[in-house]
């Protein structure tokens, strides 16, 4: 008689797998999305698909906070005009 297998665990590694610390999702894109998808996802040098998108969603999220901190800092204390045209000039506005 086999032993009982726990929870999220691969009987075949008798480890922890990743269904214990990963969601699986379905998603539909369009066709066209997915081969650039997964051309980045090669071309980054990602070890899957997966991990490609984990990671993108990971930076997305990051540049979301500090997006977020930067309003919430300029609402708080406005840049003024000069500091406007200087920072136009830096981006050849």
């Amino acid at each position: 008689m086999a032993a009982p297998v726990r929870k999220g665990t691969d009987p075949k590694k008798s480890r922890p797998s990743h269904r214990s610390t990963h969601d699986r999702v379905t998603i539909t894109l369009p066709r066209a999305t997915m081969q650039r998808v997964r051309q980045r996802a090669a071309d980054s040098g990602a070890p899957s698909l997966s991990a490609y998108i984990s990671r993108r969603l990971d930076e997305s999220e990051r540049e979301l906070t500090f997006m977020e901190y930067l309003d919430e800092l300029f609402h708080a204390q406005p840049i003024t005009d000069e500091e406007q045209r200087w920072a136009d000039s830096l981006l050849g506005l």
